[in-house]
């Protein structure tokens, strides 16, 4: 680096690295919309990072040597009043146009551990919306457990509209 009378001097510097993670950032502003248009309305999402255990009536301990993961976290769980899930859904920032099958698996493995009849993934774009999949804005997705799951895209601007978000709850 150069002084300020225009000496070079060579030195080694310790600088730490700064970055911010856009996936927690976008995944954290999903929540904070989600929750806010749900506040008065008989819905609520789940605190963050709440651990769903693979084996039943289980809280911290469990089996070990198991070749599964013993816990899932899914980002956003919506539950109502009586506490039924009611959607679960998975925030990823990528474009909508980009699906892998790894995010498909995760987010069936949520739909499974939750029993959610709604599931789906939000991904950050100009305009909120859901994208259209069929007439009605929702893909069924039949599994051998849960029958008639409605799968939805929702696409979310940092202008929400709240009458898209209420597409995936009612």
């Amino acid at each position: 680096y150069k002084l300020k009378e225009g000496k070079q001097v060579k030195k080694s510097m310790y600088t730490v690295p700064y970055m911010i993670n856009m996936e927690n950032v976008f995944e954290f502003y999903a929540r904070a919309i989600l929750k806010k248009e749900l506040e008065n309305k008989n819905y609520v999402v789940d605190k963050y990072s709440k651990k769903i255990f693979l084996e039943k009536n289980t809280s911290k301990k469990v089996s070990k040597n198991i070749h599964l993961m013993t816990y899932c976290i899914p980002d956003i769980i919506i539950r109502n009043n009586n506490g039924e899930v009611v959607a679960v859904l998975d925030a990823k920032y990528k474009s909508d146009e980009r699906s892998s099958r790894s995010d498909s698996l995760q987010l069936l493995s949520y739909v499974l551990l939750t029993g959610s009849k709604r599931c789906g993934f939000i991904f950050p774009g100009d305009v909120t919306k859901i994208k259209k999949l069929r007439e009605d804005e929702h893909l069924i997705v039949n599994t051998p457990f849960n029958k008639d799951t409605r799968y939805y895209e929702l696409i979310l601007s940092n202008n929400p509209i709240f009458s898209e978000i209420n597409k995936i709850i009612e």
